[in-house]
């Protein structure tokens, strides 16, 4: 089926006059599938500026991870990293709709313990501004090649440093 898939996706992306990719990530991986680098071009993902990110006085670092609840994500791997640092100084949230996969939360919530660390379920759009107004440091902790991630544009464009894996 993964086959078929791809074989029909080639087909279909060899017929236009030009391809628009979000990043060289994909442009890539549009060259892997002998496209000729002619047809190609990137244009990153517009984001709305979320504001300037100005620095609270108190002395916790407020970590946030915001997407997707699934394996792929890394989340076990942030969650067992935040193990590892001091607790008394930070505090994880992850913005993430924890119910499209419920087993998996119970293992995270399992792992986290008493780790200070809220769930705070999904997010509209439409607060995100709000939400990141309290966030120090987004966490983008995938296992596998992101294409492009929006949030990591959204937090650099509210000043907010982000902590990605490779």
């Amino acid at each position: 089926l993964i086959e078929t898939r791809s074989k029909k996706f080639k087909s279909i992306l060899k017929k236009g006059r030009y391809i628009i990719t979000p990043s060289e990530f994909v442009k890539k991986k549009y060259l892997g599938f002998g496209l000729p680098k002619t047809k190609i071009v990137v244009l990153p993902h517009g984001v709305s500026p979320v504001g300037l990110k100005m620095r609270r006085s108190n002395n916790i670092v407020n970590f946030a991870y915001l997407g997707t609840f699934y394996e792929f994500k890394g989340l076990e791997i942030l969650v067992r990293a935040f193990a590892l640092v001091n607790t008394a100084k930070t505090k994880l949230t992850i913005y993430s709709d924890y119910k499209v996969n419920p087993s998996f939360f119970r293992a995270i919530k399992k792992i986290a313990g008493r780790l200070p660390i809220k769930f705070a379920g999904g997010y509209s759009h439409d607060n995100l501004a709000l939400i990141l107004k309290d966030v120090d440091v987004v966490v983008v902790p995938s296992i596998v090649p992101e294409s492009f991630n929006l949030v990591v544009r959204e937090a650099q464009s509210a000043g907010i440093p982000v902590i990605a894996s490779k």
